[in-house]
């Protein structure tokens, strides 16, 4: 019985590592031909071995879903187009050249095979804008804050003021706060939540309104073979909102590609954040959004096409602010870039809202299950 033990000690020292490629397997317990084992230790090496092999099986899926091309047609958002079983575990994924494929944000797809996009995937928005809606006859106002996303902190509402002489500053609200490169890096599996939202300014009628911009969504795909990309892949912050003017444009969103055999992209992959709205005669103009951040996981990696994360832009200023009641423009949304502060108001004249800055394009060479 010694001898067995032996025997099935020094297999899974010496055996097991050349199987579960890429795992960093680490075995606790190296045997010796003719010495006895401790079964604890030998129970551990078992527990090391399938804990590695079964992270790396579960990691690309099973492929139980087949093989998957879509269509021109092809929205996710839309429960009618979802794969049967909400299964999203495929051997191969092809997005054809010339065809659109949508999907919401929050979306992970998983292949045992290779990943291959030459059409335009759509990621949809994820974190709102805030709403600001003001009576100035009745001095009621409404105020509901932007989400805040993947960011460390939400953009500010514009200065508010009314009776103003000439000579009155009224200062725009302050962007929302971006994260750190580390952060970025390590935000393998965003979830849901994306790009923040902008924060809003005040609208030119009676109860007008207006929203932020929406943060970029996420889009996640995780590929047992490769990944190749080119075409499109956008994931960007709304442009303003709805409403005259001044709102924050929202956060760029976060796209995570990895593949254990490398990811291509000859293509454009977009996570830029939303330009801020213009400026009209009763509020200054809308800060730009943060751009968000692309993460490449991969053994191998390769970039020939263009990868835009940069912050959207400050919104237009034109005229002169003419109301009596004013509100300066709102901070842009945060993700991978901080959000540009929205334009004040000097003398009645609206000034210029901040850009929203860049994002992060990150390039990480290793195994995926050593990443995720």
């Amino acid at each position: 019985m010694v001898r067995k033990r032996t025997l099935v000690g020094v297999a899974l020292s010496l055996v097991v590592p050349a199987v579960v490629l890429g795992s960093q397997l680490i075995i606790p317990h190296t045997f010796a031909p003719g010495v006895p084992i401790d079964p604890a230790n030998l129970n551990a090496n078992f527990y090391a071995v399938t804990s590695a092999v079964n992270t790396r099986l579960d990691l690309y899926g099973n492929g139980s879903a087949g093989a998957l091309t879509t269509s021109n047609t092809t929205n996710w958002a839309l429960a009618a187009d979802l794969p049967a079983g909400l299964n999203f575990q495929f051997t191969d994924f092809t997005v054809p050249a010339g065809t659109t494929f949508r999907v919401p944000s929050g979306t992970v797809i998983r292949t045992t095979g290779n990943f291959t996009n030459a059409g335009t995937i759509i990621v949809g928005t994820s974190s709102l804008g805030g709403v600001f809606k003001l009576n100035p006859s009745s001095e009621t106002a409404y105020f509901a804050p932007p989400s805040p996303g993947i960011s460390l902190g939400v953009p500010c509402i514009g200065e508010y003021k009314t009776s103003l002489g000439s000579t009155s500053l009224v200062h725009g609200g302050c962007g929302g706060t971006g994260v750190s490169l580390a952060a970025a890096a390590n935000t393998v599996r965003p979830g849901v939540a994306g790009g923040g939202g902008g924060a809003p300014s005040r609208g030119g009628a009676l109860w007008g309104a207006t929203n932020g911009g929406a943060g970029g969504g996420t889009f996640v795909v995780i590929a047992g073979g490769a990944v190749t990309n080119s075409g499109t892949i956008e994931a960007k912050g709304v442009s303003f909102g709805f409403g005259e003017g001044g709102a924050g444009g929202g956060g760029g969103g976060i796209v995570v590609l990895a593949a254990r055999k490398g990811v291509a992209n000859r293509g454009t992959i977009t996570v830029r954040g939303g330009d801020g709205a213009m400026s009209t005669s009763v509020n200054s103009a809308g800060g730009g959004g943060g751009g968000g951040f692309f993460l490449r996981v991969g053994g191998s990696t390769s970039n020939s096409g263009v990868l835009d994360f940069a912050g959207g832009a400050g919104g237009a200023t034109s005229g002169t602010i003419s109301g009596t009641t004013r509100m300066a423009g709102g901070g842009g949304g945060a993700c991978g870039g901080s959000g540009g502060r929205g334009g004040l108001i000097s003398n009645n004249t609206p000034m210029a809202a901040e850009a929203g800055a860049s994002g992060y394009g990150i390039l990480r060479n290793l195994d995926p299950t050593t990443v995720f």
